[in-house]
């Protein structure tokens, strides 16, 4: 009988060991995959503001560049636009139009329903807590965050942080003056689906 439960719990043992192995090479090959398509995104999302980049825009006022880029390339949902980078925590990625789990994959989601920079108002930023915006804890304020377009670089300067909840839908929408906000869910790390949101409220820099 003893050998019995000795030779159970053995079995059990290795188990849990080829299960651990298992999410170490799931968990390894998530991570290779991300970064893969994240490098080759910003790459995508570099070539097209380099190409688009417009000599009528230099002369004009960030309102005007911000008008003649939704006139002549208004982004659609799915297409890669801009870019990211925030010196502090070593983060450049692509920003790709709308919020969806397809959306966020390899990079860093821009609300439709919210404004661009140089229109005076709200500019909503999404991304996954274990990829793209997995270090955005460590954002303190005071810190750099510069959005990159075809139609000039915008530079923002983290103001707070909030903790919120998956339902408070008012977030989004519009403010008094031009703001940045970045979200992601809340716990860092989780591997879970999570009920609370962590934002960065960011304001321009003069």
């Amino acid at each position: 009988m003893i050998n019995g439960a000795f030779d159970m719990l053995k079995k059990i043992g290795i188990l849990f060991i080829i299960m651990g192995l298992t999410f170490l090479i799931y968990a390894g090959y998530s991570m290779f995959d991300y970064y893969s398509g994240s490098q080759k995104q910003l790459k995508q999302a570099e070539r097209y503001i380099t190409q688009f980049r417009n000599e009528d825009h230099m002369n004009a006022s960030a309102e005007e560049k911000a008008d003649m880029f939704r006139t002549d390339s208004n982004p659609e949902v799915g297409e890669i636009f801009a870019t990211i980078e925030i010196p502090d925590i070593g983060l450049k990625l692509p920003i790709v139009e709308g919020t969806g789990e397809e959306q966020l994959k390899y990079g860093v989601g821009h609300e439709p329903d919210t404004w661009l920079p140089g229109e005076g108002n709200q500019i909503f930023l999404a991304g996954h807590n274990d990829t793209a915006f997995l270090k955005v804890g460590d954002i303190q304020e005071g810190d750099r965050i510069i959005l990159h377009l075809p139609y000039g670089s915008f530079e923002y300067e983290m103001e707070y942080s909030d903790i919120g909840h998956e339902t408070e839908i008012d977030r989004i929408g519009p403010m008094d003056q031009e703001t940045l906000v970045l979200m992601t869910c809340y716990p860092f790390y989780s591997f879970s689906d999570t009920e609370e949101r962590y934002f960065i409220y960011a304001n321009p820099v003069d």
